[in-house]
């Protein structure tokens, strides 16, 4: 029975056939790699795609490396050491996100599939299918002007909550000034609430400039334990 013998192990003909298959289907695996790769930076460029702007291609042959591979399961499982062509990179749309807890826009890469003359990536995009390159070049700028959007519209947010708070803590300095939120079905309120010591509490829902928020909730702790006459007399009286 031929055998092949390699550093540390001499394998049977059995072994051996599977060796070489898996060095044949690597050296074809690269060859559809960069074929496949290079197919799409065409596309890409054709499309009005910048090279190192709106996508990257890292895609780099390797040529013959040497390493120590496992085969087969179980009762057939080996490892040898076997020279078998490899590569290394891709290639990828560069796109913005706007990252929410950290407040700030960063730089991501997604991946790209071909199908025939359409590419996909669903990073970009709200639908899993592919788009001529043209229009997933759209797709792309679309995502990172909402990406700009979303971080310029949190912020403004934020400093209207920051101004907010800071102006019940000033007006109110022994009541509890923070923020809550409540959920509806569409929806997520962020609120700011004035607490008092009593329990009594108003809630205000922010508004879209400064100073413009609306009243939420209303909690009035002393109205709990009046009755319902009493609490017609009060807003009776209101009217004198």
């Amino acid at each position: 029975m031929s055998q092949l013998e390699f550093d540390f192990k001499t394998l049977n003909r059995e072994q051996e056939e599977r060796v070489g298959r898996f060095v044949s289907t690597s050296a074809n695996n690269v060859a559809k790699e960069e074929h496949e790769v290079y197919t799409i930076e065409n596309m890409l460029t054709e499309a009005g795609f910048v090279k190192g702007v709106d996508f990257e291609n890292t895609f780099k042959r390797l040529g013959l490396v040497t390493k120590t591979k496992s085969f087969g399961y179980d009762e057939d499982k080996f490892e040898t050491e076997v020279t078998f062509e490899d590569y290394e990179g891709n290639i990828v749309i560069k796109y913005q996100y706007f990252n929410k807890s950290k407040n700030q826009i960063t730089n991501e890469n997604g991946f790209i599939r071909r199908e025939g003359n359409k590419l996909e990536c669903t990073s970009i995009t709200s639908q899993y299918r592919a788009y001529k390159p043209t229009s997933l070049l759209q797709k792309l700028k679309d995502n990172n002007a909402q990406a700009q959007y979303d971080f310029k519209s949190h912020n403004r947010k934020l400093s209207i909550l920051n101004h907010t708070l800071e102006k019940y803590k000033t007006k109110y300095p022994n009541a509890q000034v923070g923020v809550t939120e409540e959920y509806s079905r569409y929806r997520t309120y962020t609120l700011v609430q004035v607490k008092f010591e009593n329990g009594s509490y108003v809630s205000f829902e922010l508004g879209s400039e400064p100073n413009k928020e609306r009243i939420h909730t209303v909690r009035n702790t002393v109205m709990d334990s009046m009755s319902a006459i009493e609490i017609l007399d009060m807003f009776n009286n209101q009217n004198k």
